[in-house]
């Protein structure tokens, strides 16, 4: 063979051409995820402490709330928050009531005037009001409320949360929220 029959081995720039960006492109994705992960830029890992596992501190133990049975005049107080701020009616005996934090620095005035920081709901035409103790301690209570308009009504049934605090030997409202959970995407196991 002379040198002009000689097989050549066929050049590859065009394959180095694309293999050369994707490595490099691979690095720079991998750098700036580093990058973002050690200084934590734009808030990737949230603000919280590392927690005890990390540094080596026995695990901290969470106190379970004592529960205790609900005291009659908590849930008395629930019931007449919900027919007097709920449904818009005896505003000046809801604000009595009424938390200071959840009265938010209105005056009774003010609070008599009916645009109140408390979700309403019309109470006239309700089945029996359910409610479900998640928490009582003695001085503080977390209620679920189950509003529930009778047959034909054209109101749709709601769930309430109500807190309650108890302040010297009296109980007063201090969060009214509908209850929203989260929805549940259709098609998961």
């Amino acid at each position: 063979m002379d040198g002009s029959q000689r097989t050549r081995r066929p050049s590859t720039p065009r394959s180095g051409k694309w293999l050369l960006p994707g490595i490099g492109g691979a690095v720079l994705v991998g750098g700036v995820v580093a990058i973002l992960a050690a200084f934590d830029v734009g808030g990737i890992r949230g603000s919280a402490e590392p927690g005890p596992a990390t540094r080596n501190e026995p695990a901290t133990v969470v106190k379970k709330l004592p529960k205790v049975p609900l005291e009659p005049e908590a849930r008395r107080v629930a019931g007449r928050f919900i027919l007097t701020a709920v449904a818009r009616k005896n505003l000046a005996e809801s604000y009595a009531l009424t938390a200071p934090k959840l009265r938010q620095g209105l005056t009774l005035a003010q609070w008599k005037t009916g645009n109140i920081p408390v979700v309403p709901y019309p109470t006239e035409e309700l089945k029996p009001v359910r409610m479900s103790v998640k928490i009582s301690t003695g001085t503080h209570a977390n209620i679920m409320v189950f509003l529930d308009p009778k047959p034909g009504v054209e109101i749709k049934p709601q769930i309430f949360i109500i807190e309650l605090d108890k302040m010297g030997t009296r109980w007063f409202v201090s969060t009214w929220v509908p209850f929203n959970p989260p929805a549940i995407p259709l098609g998961t196991s």
